[in-house]
């Protein structure tokens, strides 16, 4: 993905997102937010367009490491189903059941949290 001045991403000023991975790419960090594009899905954003407004995480959050090759590494952060499974974010975009049952639940979970005044990452562009 080749991102410049003139990119555009579907978010809103001053509207609040959560957060459902984060990862770096291209030498930068990237949050994975369901945008203003109506998808059911989160996609991932550049870092610099936000502020972070709740910077505390899930306690159910994990780290991973995926390593394809040497020139191929990706962490990620994120519940444990898609840290744990590089391939989730695939299924989830494919419409697998059982993916999409997994991302509800975990988005519903994220937004329980906000609600409840819990660790829930919140950003602001």
């Amino acid at each position: 993905m080749r991102v410049t001045r003139e990119s555009a991403f579907a978010v809103t000023p001053g509207r609040s997102y959560a957060v459902y991975a984060i990862t770096l790419h291209l030498c930068g960090m990237w949050y994975y937010i369901i945008n203003d594009d109506d998808h059911s899905w989160p996609i991932w954003h550049p870092a610099p367009l936000f502020s972070v407004t709740d910077g505390r995480l899930p306690a159910s959050w994990k780290y991973a490491y995926h390593r394809f090759d040497s020139e191929d590494q990706i962490p990620l952060i994120s519940f444990p189903e898609w840290a744990d499974d590089w391939s989730f974010y695939e299924r989830l975009l494919d419409e697998d059941p059982v993916a999409l049952r997994v991302f509800e639940a975990r988005r519903i979970e994220v937004e329980d949290l906000a609600a409840q005044g819990g660790p829930n990452l919140r950003l602001v562009p």
